[in-house]
């Protein structure tokens, strides 16, 4: 059974609708295609079995997820320094074993170690991250 189709405007920056624009012929579909298709993927529309998202789709996805993933690791940072700081220890012991970042990209990954570094640094307090799955930060 076929769900009948709404016809619908809305407004939306240019920018956006530039990059809606560049997606959609990235991958090889309609403009209103692609909006569809992205609304049913964050609203969690049914895709039809057997269709194969495209590369540009999920690199998007990818990159989105190590956004997250940056956000954290800040986190994580604050709440440990502050059950540590809460316990008269100088010292927060961060693990992000569970997060996997060596199957990151290396690239990626040496980024958010250097930023995050310097935003502590710039707070006063010390990092330590010789390992991927640990950091140590002094205070």
């Amino acid at each position: 059974m076929n769900e009948e189709i709404v016809r619908s405007q809305f407004r939306l920056p240019e920018s956006l609708h530039e990059k809606l624009k560049e997606a959609a012929e990235a991958n090889r579909r309609s403009l209103n295609a692609e909006i569809v298709g992205r609304l049913q993927e964050t609203l969690g529309g049914d895709k039809p079995p057997g269709v194969l998202p495209s590369a540009s789709e999920m690199s998007i996805k990818a990159a989105a997820v190590r956004k997250e993933i940056f956000l954290i690791v800040r986190n994580r940072i604050i709440d440990q320094i502050d059950k540590d700081s809460s316990m008269g220890r100088d010292t927060a012991f961060v693990n992000f074993r569970d997060l996997e970042l060596d199957l990151l990209p290396e690239s990626d990954v040496e980024k958010m170690i250097d930023s995050t570094c310097s935003w502590l640094e710039e707070a006063g307090y010390k990092p330590d991250w010789s390992n991927i799955d640990m950091c140590f930060v002094e205070f």
